[in-house]
């Protein structure tokens, strides 16, 4: 169980610094709105660092189901449970960003929303997953 733990460690490491760069290139980008033609190529990429993200979460999720059969409920497996959680809500914020700076939510259809204002809350969640796998990494499982 150890060893699953720290593998979706290092895959959560990794998919939050794709989520970083990301950012960063959103950031670098200004003011050319998030919806326009110009950004579908880092929109599609966008989507993609999504799901990673999310894939991931729902590894963390059945790894705690697999925890928990095997020790019974326990504060490690409570932990890990949070952690699939955290991610969770963090994944749908990042939908909601996308959504809305894409203009798919309903009243937000002419949406003008820059890359840079994008990927400034993209960078936030990067940052709160970051703290989150931190936490994972520092459980202590046998």
């Amino acid at each position: 169980m150890k060893d699953e733990i720290a593998r979706e460690v290092e895959y959560m490491n990794l998919a939050v610094q794709e989520l970083h760069d990301y950012a960063t290139t959103l950031i670098e980008k200004g003011d050319v709105p998030f919806s326009s033609k110009t950004a579908q190529n880092l929109r599609e990429r966008g989507s993609e660092l999504i799901h990673t993200m999310e894939k991931t979460g729902a590894d963390i999720s059945d790894l705690a189901g697999r925890y928990e059969c095997g020790s019974g409920e326990t504060p490690e497996g409570d932990e890990i449970k949070q952690v699939a959680a955290e991610v969770a809500g963090e994944v749908g914020g990042l939908y909601g960003i996308f959504d809305l700076s894409t203009g798919k939510l309903p009243g937000y259809g002419d949406r003008k929303t820059g890359m840079a204002d994008v990927g400034r809350d993209f960078m936030t969640a990067s940052k709160n997953l970051k703290k989150i796998a931190a936490r994972l990494a520092q459980l202590r499982i046998n």
